[in-house]
């Protein structure tokens, strides 16, 4: 891989992480969430996997790397929140007012919502 054998790759790779955990995020400032890093940990671990199936290499030196503790980001909006919400869109969008009934109605997992 590059000028680094594959068998030095996990060691690279722990440095690596640690080097994030210290990375600011261009946008707000803040250090990088855990979702983040965690993101770049998958893809790493593919584009390893992808490597394996190729025949490239013998094993992926990601495999055990865990992913790092997550919070969920849902929250459920308290009843104010909601006569605000629904108070603003029947003001300035009456045209998504359905939508937004809709959805305060229907429960539904992230990845089923609108978007």
């Amino acid at each position: 891989m590059g000028n680094v054998q594959v068998s030095e790759m996990r060691d690279k790779f722990d440095k690596y992480l640690l080097l994030l955990k210290k990375t600011k995020g261009r946008f707000t400032g803040r250090l990088l969430s855990n979702q983040t890093i965690n993101h770049y940990l998958k893809w790493s671990k593919a584009a390893f996997n992808f490597a394996v199936r190729a025949g490239i290499t013998d094993k992926n030196p990601l495999q055990y790397f865990q992913k790092l503790p997550t919070r969920p980001r849902d929250r459920m909006l308290s009843e104010d929140e909601k006569a605000r919400l629904i108070e603003v869109v029947k003001n300035g969008a009456p045209h998504l007012y359905p939508i937004v009934l809709f959805s305060l109605l229907v429960p539904c997992r992230a990845g089923n919502c609108f978007h």
